[in-house]
Protein backbone atom coordinates (compact mmCIF):
# COMPACT_ATOMS: atom_id res chain seq x y z
CA UNK A 1 0.00 0.00 0.00
CA UNK A 2 1.57 3.37 -0.97
CA UNK A 3 2.38 5.83 1.78
CA UNK A 4 -0.02 8.78 1.91
CA UNK A 5 1.11 12.10 3.33
CA UNK A 6 -1.57 14.13 5.02
CA UNK A 7 -1.57 17.89 5.24
CA UNK A 8 -2.79 19.23 8.56
CA UNK A 9 -4.35 22.68 8.21
CA UNK A 10 -5.16 24.27 11.51
CA UNK A 11 -8.34 26.24 11.94
CA UNK A 12 -8.03 29.95 12.47
CA UNK A 13 -7.39 30.70 16.10
CA UNK A 14 -5.92 27.29 16.98
CA UNK A 15 -3.15 27.68 19.52
CA UNK A 16 0.17 25.88 19.43
CA UNK A 17 -0.91 23.54 22.25
CA UNK A 18 -4.18 22.66 20.47
CA UNK A 19 -2.32 21.91 17.23
CA UNK A 20 0.23 19.81 19.09
CA UNK A 21 -2.50 17.82 20.89
CA UNK A 22 -4.29 17.28 17.56
CA UNK A 23 -1.11 15.97 15.89
CA UNK A 24 -0.37 13.67 18.83
CA UNK A 25 -3.93 12.31 18.77
CA UNK A 26 -3.70 11.68 14.98
CA UNK A 27 -0.31 9.99 15.38
CA UNK A 28 -1.69 7.77 18.16
CA UNK A 29 -4.72 6.81 16.00
CA UNK A 30 -2.54 5.96 12.98
CA UNK A 31 -0.16 3.94 15.15
CA UNK A 32 -3.07 2.01 16.70
CA UNK A 33 -4.50 1.25 13.22
CA UNK A 34 -1.08 -0.02 12.14
CA UNK A 35 -0.80 -2.27 15.20
CA UNK A 36 -4.31 -3.70 14.64
CA UNK A 37 -3.41 -4.49 11.01
CA UNK A 38 -0.13 -6.12 12.10
CA UNK A 39 -1.96 -8.34 14.61
CA UNK A 40 -4.50 -9.28 11.93
CA UNK A 41 -1.73 -10.22 9.46
CA UNK A 42 0.19 -12.27 12.03
CA UNK A 43 -3.05 -14.01 13.06
CA UNK A 44 -3.86 -14.86 9.43
CA UNK A 45 -0.33 -16.21 8.99
CA UNK A 46 -0.72 -18.47 12.01
CA UNK A 47 -4.09 -19.66 10.70
CA UNK A 48 -2.50 -20.54 7.32
CA UNK A 49 0.27 -22.49 9.09
CA UNK A 50 -2.39 -24.42 11.05
CA UNK A 51 -4.19 -25.25 7.80
CA UNK A 52 -0.92 -26.49 6.30
CA UNK A 53 -0.54 -28.87 9.26
CA UNK A 54 -4.16 -30.05 9.08
CA UNK A 55 -3.88 -30.93 5.38
CA UNK A 56 -1.81 -34.00 6.27
CA UNK A 57 -4.41 -35.26 8.77
CA UNK A 58 -7.36 -35.20 6.36
CA UNK A 59 -8.29 -38.45 4.60
CA UNK A 60 -7.55 -38.70 0.87
CA UNK A 61 -10.69 -38.35 -1.32
CA UNK A 62 -9.51 -40.84 -3.96
CA UNK A 63 -7.79 -44.19 -3.85
CA UNK A 64 -4.62 -43.11 -5.65
CA UNK A 65 -2.13 -42.67 -2.79
CA UNK A 66 0.52 -41.02 -4.99
CA UNK A 67 -1.90 -38.39 -6.30
CA UNK A 68 -3.38 -37.73 -2.85
CA UNK A 69 0.12 -37.26 -1.35
CA UNK A 70 0.99 -34.86 -4.18
CA UNK A 71 -2.21 -32.86 -3.61
CA UNK A 72 -1.58 -32.66 0.16
CA UNK A 73 2.01 -31.59 -0.39
CA UNK A 74 0.98 -28.93 -2.89
CA UNK A 75 -1.72 -27.57 -0.54
CA UNK A 76 0.74 -27.52 2.40
CA UNK A 77 3.31 -25.60 0.31
CA UNK A 78 0.66 -23.17 -0.82
CA UNK A 79 -0.56 -22.49 2.74
CA UNK A 80 3.02 -22.19 4.06
CA UNK A 81 3.98 -19.73 1.30
CA UNK A 82 0.84 -17.71 1.98
CA UNK A 83 1.66 -17.64 5.72
CA UNK A 84 5.24 -16.46 5.02
CA UNK A 85 3.93 -13.72 2.73
CA UNK A 86 1.46 -12.50 5.37
CA UNK A 87 4.13 -12.46 8.07
CA UNK A 88 6.49 -10.58 5.75
CA UNK A 89 3.79 -7.97 5.13
CA UNK A 90 3.23 -7.66 8.87
CA UNK A 91 6.96 -7.10 9.50
CA UNK A 92 7.11 -4.39 6.82
CA UNK A 93 4.13 -2.69 8.44
CA UNK A 94 6.37 -0.77 10.89
CA UNK A 95 6.18 2.55 9.08
CA UNK A 96 4.81 4.59 11.98
CA UNK A 97 6.82 4.79 15.20
CA UNK A 98 5.10 4.55 18.54
CA UNK A 99 4.00 8.00 19.73
CA UNK A 100 6.33 9.55 22.26
CA UNK A 101 4.69 11.66 24.90
CA UNK A 102 6.91 13.77 27.09
CA UNK A 103 6.09 14.26 30.69
CA UNK A 104 5.18 17.89 31.36
CA UNK A 105 8.07 19.96 32.68
CA UNK A 106 7.24 21.27 36.12
CA UNK A 107 9.69 23.69 37.69
CA UNK A 108 9.21 24.99 41.20
CA UNK A 109 11.29 28.07 41.87
CA UNK A 110 9.53 28.89 45.10
CA UNK A 111 8.02 32.00 43.51
CA UNK A 112 4.95 31.74 45.75
CA UNK A 113 6.98 32.94 48.75
CA UNK A 114 8.17 35.96 46.77
CA UNK A 115 4.87 36.76 45.04
CA UNK A 116 4.18 40.48 44.93
CA UNK A 117 7.53 41.40 46.54
CA UNK A 118 10.30 43.28 44.79
CA UNK A 119 13.07 40.77 44.09
CA UNK A 120 15.39 43.09 42.14
CA UNK A 121 15.47 46.85 42.61
CA UNK A 122 17.76 49.73 41.96
CA UNK A 123 17.73 53.29 43.27
CA UNK A 124 19.70 55.89 41.28
CA UNK A 125 21.83 53.00 40.01
CA UNK A 126 24.66 53.93 37.63
CA UNK A 127 26.11 51.03 35.62
CA UNK A 128 29.22 51.09 33.49
CA UNK A 129 33.01 51.04 33.51
CA UNK A 130 35.17 53.23 35.77
CA UNK A 131 37.16 54.86 32.95
CA UNK A 132 34.60 54.77 30.19
CA UNK A 133 30.93 54.30 29.40
CA UNK A 134 28.30 54.66 32.12
CA UNK A 135 24.51 54.86 32.16
CA UNK A 136 22.37 57.64 33.50
CA UNK A 137 20.98 56.96 37.01
CA UNK A 138 18.28 54.27 36.89
CA UNK A 139 15.51 53.61 39.40
CA UNK A 140 13.47 50.40 39.04
CA UNK A 141 11.83 47.52 40.91
CA UNK A 142 11.04 44.08 39.46
CA UNK A 143 8.53 41.92 41.29
CA UNK A 144 8.48 38.10 41.33
CA UNK A 145 6.83 36.68 38.23
CA UNK A 146 6.93 40.00 36.41
CA UNK A 147 8.08 40.00 32.78
CA UNK A 148 10.53 42.75 31.87
CA UNK A 149 11.77 43.88 28.46
CA UNK A 150 14.93 45.98 28.20
CA UNK A 151 14.59 48.33 25.25
CA UNK A 152 17.11 50.84 24.00
CA UNK A 153 19.36 51.89 21.15
CA UNK A 154 22.60 50.11 20.38
CA UNK A 155 25.18 51.13 22.97
CA UNK A 156 22.58 52.44 25.43
CA UNK A 157 23.76 50.06 28.20
CA UNK A 158 21.30 47.14 28.14
CA UNK A 159 24.02 44.47 28.41
CA UNK A 160 25.94 46.59 30.89
CA UNK A 161 22.85 46.76 33.14
CA UNK A 162 22.44 42.96 32.92
CA UNK A 163 26.14 42.47 33.72
CA UNK A 164 25.71 44.70 36.77
CA UNK A 165 22.57 42.83 37.89
CA UNK A 166 24.32 39.45 37.61
CA UNK A 167 27.37 40.67 39.53
CA UNK A 168 29.83 40.63 36.63
CA UNK A 169 30.27 44.42 36.95
CA UNK A 170 30.10 46.41 40.17
CA UNK A 171 27.69 49.36 40.23
CA UNK A 172 29.41 52.75 39.91
CA UNK A 173 26.87 54.56 42.11
CA UNK A 174 23.47 54.11 43.70
CA UNK A 175 21.85 51.19 45.49
CA UNK A 176 21.17 47.70 44.10
CA UNK A 177 19.02 45.12 45.93
CA UNK A 178 18.77 41.50 44.76
CA UNK A 179 16.84 38.95 46.84
CA UNK A 180 19.04 36.01 47.90
CA UNK A 181 16.62 33.54 46.23
CA UNK A 182 17.10 35.10 42.79
CA UNK A 183 19.28 33.11 40.34
CA UNK A 184 20.19 34.74 37.03
CA UNK A 185 20.50 32.71 33.86
CA UNK A 186 22.23 35.44 31.81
Amino acid sequence: MPSVKRLCITATGATYDETKRHRLRRHREEYNRQEVEKRRLFGSGEEKRDWAEKVWDQPAPDTDKLASHYKKERAAKKFSASARALEGRAKRHDRIDAPYERMPLVLDFGAEALAGKAVVSGKKLVCGYPEGFHTTPLTFAFKAGEKVALLGDNGAGKSTLLATLTGTLAPLAGELFINEKVRFGF
